[in-house]
């Protein structure tokens, strides 16, 4: 099954694009629930796209993380897709779905995941593509499995009524989604670094609401999207891997973006909160905001972390969250 997509009509070899015939030799034990159409569009698909993610970067991003996604190649990152209620994350989160297939795809709350007396939890997770994370926005803590699962780290597990080891490396994608950006006690950096945040903010009133993509019991798909999901499937192998790559590891960003993963950063990282507010980079510089003194900003420092139970940083650590949001106000203003 290594290069090879299962539709409902054969399999595609993603080297050259062709449909071959099923057989049971390649060992595929399941099909996406629709056809492989090469002349195949999704306008509407990409329209929607546009009009919820709001910017072209962010829509690359979102088809960046669906190429990989479809051809179960791991980045060290992870989709996060949050704002309100009907702004259409659930739409997206099928059309994900979609690519990875119903039986490759597990969800699991933020929560029990993280929660190492609930080891037998994240059992589920192997082997699948695809694994959604749900109820995100309440969560605040290390997020260590979540850096492991993204990092291609050994992930503790049990498999309940045995004590056989099943400890595993998961090699499939991750998309977080909730209400507001996950909060994280990590001062590392290591979650923002994986952090590929998609706002979704536009609340769709009650009058204009249609079913677009549906999931039903049995796998399959009802709504104004199905018809197009071949078409979407098709949008998605229009880059390659390698450019999928290139667009996750954020080589480019727009100025929208630089913006909303500064605002994101501040908002869920307490340091990265006091950092904004206390310092202030003048002449490549930095020096005490609000006329605040160094003895008054490091006991300021100590204080927020033990309030906020984040691990204490070292100076380093403090500096360079500094400089990277002092360096991208500049980038953002450009």
């Amino acid at each position: 099954m290594a290069g090879l997509i299962p539709f409902t009509n054969g399999c595609l070899r993603l080297s050259d694009h062709t449909l071959l015939p099923h057989d049971p030799q390649r060992g595929n034990t399941w099909t996406l629930p629709y056809p492989y159409d090469d002349q195949a569009r999704a306008d509407a698909v990409v329209a929607f796209l546009q009009d919820r993610l709001g910017d072209e970067d962010a829509v690359a991003t979102f088809q960046a993380f669906a190429r990989l996604l479809v051809q179960r190649c791991r980045a060290k990152v992870f989709l996060e897709l949050h704002g309100p209620a009907n702004t259409g994350k659930t739409v997206l989160t099928n059309l994900l779905i979609a690519l990875a297939g119903a039986k490759n795809t597990v969800s699991i709350d933020l929560e029990k995941l993280e929660n190492h007396n609930l080891l037998f939890q994240t059992q589920k997770l192997r082997n699948m593509g695809l694994t959604v994370v749900s109820e995100a926005h309440g969560y605040n803590g290390s997020l260590n499995v979540l850096k492991a699962l993204t990092g291609g780290d050994l992930i503790a597990a049990d498999r309940r009524y045995s004590d056989q080891a099943c400890d595993f490396v998961y090699d499939g994608m991750v998309l977080v989604t909730g209400n507001g950006p996950i909060s994280t006690t990590d001062t590392s950096g290591a979650v923002n670094s994986r952090r590929r945040s998609l706002p979704v903010t536009k609340v769709v009133s009650a009058g204009e609401r249609r079913p677009l993509l549906d999931a039903d019991a049995h796998g399959g798909y009802s709504g104004v999207f199905v018809d197009q999901l071949s078409g979407f499937a098709n949008w998605v192998l229009e880059i390659s891997e390698a450019e999928a790559q290139a667009i996750l590891a954020r080589s480019t960003r727009s100025r929208a973006q630089l913006e909303a993963e500064l605002a994101m950063t501040i908002t869920t990282d307490p340091l990265a909160h006091w950092a904004e507010q206390m310092l202030v980079l003048t002449s490549n510089h930095l020096h005490g905001n609000r006329g605040s003194t160094m003895t008054e900003l490091m006991p300021a420092g100590e204080m927020l972390i033990s309030m906020t139970e984040v691990q204490p940083p070292d100076l380093r650590t403090t500096l360079t969250l500094a400089g990277i949001i002092a360096i991208s106000r500049v980038q953002a203003s450009s």
